[in-house]
C-alpha cells in the first residue's frame, strides 16, 4: 500500500459478546505525515497546545481558566478519555514497525504487544529506537468503570533531546544525552481529571548539553551590574552549557514535587526544589545559583562579588506565564552579614589568642618566681643547717673540754690525796 509493505496475519476469533481480534503483523515503513493535511499558517503545535481546551473557558473555576478572561493561559490541553471504545472490542496481537514517521517524529524498530479484555487494555511491550536512544514502556488502560484508569511505566535511555524537540516543535530549548523514567497511575473521565488524580514518581537526567535561549551566568552578571549602577558585561552566547542536569520527581494527587534538582555548569552550580500543579499549572520553584567562575564586567574587571555567591531565584506564576524573581540584593546582604560575622569571629579569635598569650606569660612569670622562691628557701635552709652543724660541733668541743678539765681536777685531787 503506497510505499508500505505489511506482512503477517490478522483475523476475528469471535463476534460475540464483542469482536475478538487477533493479529501478528510486520510493517517495513509507515509515514503518517503523508496522509495528514498540512498545518495552516499560525496553527502549529505550539498554538494548539496553548489554546484553551473545549469547555475550559466561561463558567469554569479560576483554577480551570483559559486565559481569555484574564486567567493564566493553559499549556496542557484537556480532552475526554476514551472509556466506552475500550469496551467494544477484545484483542490479542503484536505489531512490529521498522520505520515510523508521524508529526515530524522519527521512530525505528517499534515492537508493540496488545491484549484487550472486557475494557482492560494492556500494552506490553511498547519498545522502540528513537533519536539514538531506546524506549521501553508498559501501559494499562482500564475502562471497565466509568472513569478510565491509567498505569504507565516507561524508560527512555540515551536519547538526544535536541533533535527530538526540533522535529516535534521546530525548536530545541534543551539538548544533551537524556535518560527519563516515569511510573505513574491515575483515573479520570477527562485528561484534567486524570492529572488531578495522578500519583507516582520519575527521574530525568541530561548530560553534556545546553539550555538554549538563556545564559544564567550572563544574566546574573547583568543583574549585578544594574544593582551596582555599573556598565553591564558584554553579552555571552545565549545558552547555558552544562555537564549534568538531574532531578527526581514525586507526584501526589496531581502535584509534582522535586527536592533535588542539580545543574553542573562550567561557571555555575544550581540546586533547586519546588512544585508544579499539573491541574492549575501553577509553579512554585526555588533555585539557588552559585557562580563558581569569576565573571567580568564591561571594563574587563572581575565581578568577584558574585564568585561563590548563592543567589536565590524564585520561579512562580504558571507554565504559560512564569514569573522569575532574582533575589540578588538579598543575597548580597546575606553575604555582607556573613562576612561581617566572619570578621567578628576572626577578631574574637585574635583577642582570645592575645589573652591566651598573656595568660601563658603570666603563668610563666609565676613559675619563675616560685622557682626563685624555692631556690632561695633551699639556700637559707642549707645555711641554717650549716650554722646548726657548726654550733653542734662547738658544743661538742666545749663538752669535751669540760670533761677533760673535770678529769684533770679529779686526778689532781687523787694524787694530792
Amino acid at each position: 500500500m503506497d510505499d508500505t509493505v505489511v506482512s503477517g496475519s490478522a483475523g476475528v476469533a469471535a463476534l460475540e459478546p464483542r469482536p475478538d481480534l487477533r493479529f501478528d503483523l510486520d510493517v517495513d515503513r509507515l509515514d503518517l505525515d503523508r496522509y495528514l493535511p498540512p498545518a495552516e499558517a499560525g496553527q502549529g503545535g505550539d498554538s494548539a497546545a496553548s489554546s484553551p481546551a473545549e469547555g475550559e473557558s466561561g463558567g469554569g473555576s479560576g483554577e480551570e481558566g483559559s486565559g481569555g478572561d484574564g486567567s493564566p493561559p493553559r499549556i496542557i490541553p484537556d480532552f475526554p478519555l476514551p472509556v466506552e471504545p475500550l469496551r467494544r472490542v477484545d484483542a490479542d496481537g503484536s505489531l512490529r514497525v521498522d520505520e515510523f514517521r508521524a508529526a515530524g517524529l522519527r521512530v525505528d524498530a517499534i515492537e508493540l504487544g496488545v491484549t484487550a479484555d472486557e475494557g482492560r487494555v494492556t500494552v506490553d511491550p511498547l519498545s522502540a529506537d528513537l533519536y539514538r536512544g531506546r524506549l521501553a514502556t508498559r501501559a494499562v488502560l482500564d475502562g471497565r468503570d466509568e472513569a478510565l484508569g491509567v498505569e504507565l511505566g516507561t524508560k527512555l535511555e540515551g536519547f538526544q533531546a535536541g533533535p527530538l524537540l526540533e522535529d516535534l516543535a521546530d525548536e530545541s530549548r534543551v539538548s544533551g544525552r537524556t535518560d527519563l523514567s516515569l511510573d505513574l497511575a491515575g483515573r479520570g473521565t477527562t485528561f484534567r481529571e486524570l492529572r488531578r488524580d495522578l500519583d507516582g514518581d520519575g527521574a530525568v537526567s541530561f548530560r553534556d548539553g545546553a539550555i538554549e535561549g538563556v545564559n544564567l551566568a550572563d544574566w546574573l552578571g547583568r543583574a549585578f551590574a544594574r544593582l551596582r549602577d555599573r556598565e553591564p558585561p558584554e553579552h555571552r552566547p545565549s545558552q547555558t552549557d552544562f555537564t549534568a542536569l538531574t532531578a527526581t520527581i514525586d507526584v501526589e494527587q496531581g502535584v509534582a514535587r522535586n527536592e533535588d534538582l542539580a545543574l553542573q555548569s562550567p561557571g555555575l552550580r544550581v540546586s533547586g526544589a519546588g512544585s508544579l500543579d499539573l491541574v492549575s499549572e501553577a509553579l512554585d520553584y526555588r533555585l539557588r545559583a552559585a557562580v563558581v567562575e569569576t565573571l567580568e564586567g564591561q571594563d574587563g574587571k572581575p565581578l568577584e562579588e558574585l564568585t561563590d555567591l548563592a543567589i536565590p531565584v524564585h520561579v512562580g506564576g504558571y507554565l504559560g506565564a512564569p514569573e522569575v524573581d532574582v533575589e540578588l540584593a538579598e543575597a548580597l546582604k546575606e553575604r555582607a552579614a556573613e562576612e561581617a560575622q566572619r570578621a567578628m569571629e576572626r577578631e574574637k579569635e585574635r583577642a582570645e589568642q592575645r589573652l591566651q598569650e598573656e595568660r601563658e606569660g603570666a603563668e610563666q612569670k609565676v613559675e619563675e618566681a616560685e622557682e626563685r622562691l624555692e631556690q632561695g628557701t633551699d639556700e637559707r635552709m642549707e645555711e641554717a643547717e650549716g650554722k646548726l652543724e657548726e654550733r653542734k660541733q662547738e658544743a661538742e668541743e666545749r663538752g669535751r673540754e669540760k670533761l677533760e678539765e673535770g678529769a684533770k681536777e679529779r686526778a689532781k685531787e687523787l694524787f694530792d690525796f
